[in-house]
C-alpha cells in the first residue's frame, strides 16, 4: 500500500476508522456522573508515550471512547525520546511491529514512505530517533487523540460512594481529580519504580561531580575530561558515546557482569529453522519465537513464569553482545570493562578527581555518569502511594533460594490481563487498574506494544460489559416490549 503524499495517507486512515464499527460513534459504555456532579470516564490513561497512545487508540477501536490520556511532559515530548534518550538510531529493526498493532496504514514504514520516501527508507535499518519522534506526534494527531499535558498523577483511590477510581492530578489548572471506571498505568520503564544513584557510591561524591543518564546533562563541562560510564546497558554506551561527541579526552564504560555472547531476544525473533523436519517448510523463514513469548507468557503458571525470566536475564539485562557492540557509534575511543563490580567511589578534593574503586583494579576520572537502571520498587511510585501496600508483588510468591532475578521481587504480580493484584484477596478496587509495566516488555521494548496494549484494551472492553450487563439487558428488554 503506497501513498505519494502525506495527506493521502491521513485521508485514508481517516475513511477507514469512519467504517470502523466504534470508532466514530459514541461510547457504548453507559455514561455516569458522581454525586458531585463529575464525568465518570470510562478509563483513564496515565502516559501518553507510544504505549498510552496506542492504548487509547484500541480502547476506542473497542467502543470504549470516554478516555482522558494524561502525561506530566508537553504535548509530543512525552516518553524517553524527546528527554533523555540519546541513541542516534532506535535498537529494534524497523520492520518489527510497533504502536501500530497490526494495522498496515499506522506502521512506521507507511508513514515514513508517505512522508519522505521509498529510497530514504532503503537506507537505513534501525529507525532515526527524530523520525520516531516525529513519527509518534502524527500518530497522535492522526487519529485524534487528546492528551492532558504538564499533568502529574500524584495518587488514585477508590470512591466508594461513586463506586470508581479518583486520580489525582497536579498540573497547569492545580489540583485536578478525574473520576474514571478503569485506570491504565502506561508509564514506561519506571513503571514500577524510579530513577535512582546507587547511594552507597554516591555518599561521598560532591554535588557536579557525577551526573544521571535520565537527566539533562551539562556535556559542554565534559570536554578534555576523563569521563567514567557506570553501567553497560545501552543507555551507557548512548552516554559514553554523546561524552566523545562533546570532546572529553577518554570515555570508559563499566559493566558489573560479563557481557553475554548473543542478543537472546534477536536469536529468539530469528527463530527455529525445522526445514530439516519438515522438508516442506524448506524456502520459508524460521519460526518467530519471540512472538509467542511476548504473546503468552503472561498467561504461564507462576512457576513456568519464573523459570522464564530466570532464562532470559540469567546474564543480567545489558545487550552488550558482539553483534549490539558492532553497532555502538564511536566504540573504538571507548574503553569497555566488563565484569568490573565497583566497590566504592572516592572524591580527592586536591585534583577534583574521582577514584573508582573495583574488584579488579581502580582507575580515575573527572566525572560519572550512571547509568544503572532504574531501582524497581512500587514504593517509589507517588500515583500508587495510597495503593502499594496491598498490591501482590512477585516477592510475595518467589521461594526462598529462587535464583530469579532480584529486582523481580519489586514487580508486581498482575494478571494475565496486566490487572493489579491484591495480597490479601480483596480487589474491589485494584482489579480495575492495569499496569503496562511487566519485566519482560519493558525490556524489549517497542515490539511488545501490541501485545500489551491489545491485552488491556481487550480487558477493559469486556469487563466494563460485564459490570453494566444489567444496562444491556434492560435496553433489550426496552426494545422487546415496546
Amino acid at each position: 500500500m503506497k501513498f505519494r503524499l502525506l495527506e493521502e495517507l491521513d485521508e485514508s486512515i481517516r475513511d477507514s476508522l469512519a467504517d470502523n464499527r466504534f470508532y466514530g460513534r459514541q461510547s457504548w459504555v453507559t455514561p455516569a456522573r458522581a454525586a458531585s456532579g463529575d464525568r465518570i470516564h470510562d478509563a483513564v490513561v496515565v502516559g501518553a508515550g507510544q504505549n498510552g497512545l496506542s492504548l487509547a487508540y484500541n480502547l476506542r477501536l473497542r467502543g470504549v471512547r470516554r478516555i482522558k490520556v494524561l502525561d506530566a511532559q508537553p504535548e509530543d515530548r512525552t516518553g524517553p525520546w524527546s528527554s533523555f534518550a540519546r541513541m542516534p538510531r532506535l535498537r529494534t529493526p524497523k520492520a518489527l511491529p510497533g504502536p501500530d498493532c497490526d494495522n498496515p496504514l499506522l506502521r512506521f514504514k507507511t508513514w515514513f514512505c508517505a512522508a519522505y520516501s521509498e529510497a530514504e527508507y532503503a537506507t537505513f535499518d534501525f529507525i532515526p530517533l527524530p523520525y520516531w519522534r516525529e513519527y509518534l506526534s502524527w500518530y497522535r494527531r492522526v487519529l485524534e487523540i487528546e492528551t492532558v499535558n504538564g499533568t502529574r498523577v500524584d495518587d488514585i483511590t477508590w470512591d466508594a460512594s461513586d463506586q470508581c477510581l479518583s486520580v489525582h492530578t497536579a498540573g497547569p489548572e492545580g489540583r485536578e481529580r478525574f473520576l474514571a471506571r478503569r485506570v491504565c498505568l502506561a508509564t514506561g520503564i519506571t513503571g514500577s519504580g524510579r530513577w535512582s544513584v546507587p547511594e552507597e557510591l554516591t555518599r561521598n561524591l560532591p554535588v557536579g561531580t557525577y551526573h544521571c543518564a535520565w537527566e539533562d546533562i551539562p556535556w559542554d563541562t565534559l570536554a578534555d575530561r576523563d569521563v567514567v560510564v557506570i553501567g553497560a546497558g545501552a543507555s551507557g554506551f548512548d552516554n559514553a558515546g554523546r561524552a566523545v561527541e562533546a570532546g572529553c579526552r577518554s570515555a570508559t564504560v563499566i559493566g558489573r557482569s560479563a557481557f553475554p555472547k548473543r542478543d537472546v531476544y534477536f536469536e529468539l525473533w530469528r527463530g527455529r529453522d525445522d526445514s530439516e523436519d519438515v522438508p516442506e517448510g524448506r524456502g520459508t523463514r524460521a519460526a518467530d519465537l519471540l512472538e509467542p513469548l511476548l504473546a503468552y507468557h503472561p498467561r504461564l503458571a507462576d512457576a513456568d513464569r519464573l523459570q522464564l525470566v530466570t532464562a532470559l536475564f540469567e546474564h543480567g539485562r545489558s545487550p552488550a553482545n558482539p553483534e549490539y557492540l558492532s553497532r555502538v557509534r564511536h566504540l573504538d575511543r571507548i574503553r569497555v570493562l566488563e565484569g568490573w563490580p565497583i566497590e566504592s567511589l572516592s572524591h580527592d578534593p586536591a585534583t577534583g578527581r574521582i577514584q573508582v574503586t573495583g574488584q579488579n583494579g581502580e582507575l580515575s576520572a573527572d566525572a560519572v555518569i550512571f547509568a544503572t537502571g532504574p531501582q524497581i520498587g512500587l514504593e517509589h511510585r507517588e500515583e500508587l502511594r495510597s495503593l502499594t501496600d496491598r498490591i501482590l508483588t512477585w516477592g510475595d510468591r518467589i521461594p526462598a533460594g529462587s535464583d530469579a532475578p532480584a529486582d523481580l521481587c519489586g514487580y508486581p504480580k498482575l494478571s494475565p490481563f496486566f490487572q493489579l493484584q491484591s495480597k490479601d484477596g480483596d480487589d474491589t478496587d485494584l482489579s480495575r487498574v492495569y499496569c503496562l509495566s511487566d519485566i519482560i516488555h519493558n525490556t524489549v521494548g517497542i515490539q511488545s506494544s501490541r501485545h500489551v496494549v491489545t491485552t488491556v484494551a481487550d480487558h477493559v472492553a469486556a469487563s466494563l460489559y460485564a459490570e453494566q450487563f444489567d444496562d444491556h439487558i434492560a435496553f433489550i428488554n426496552g426494545i422487546v416490549t415496546a
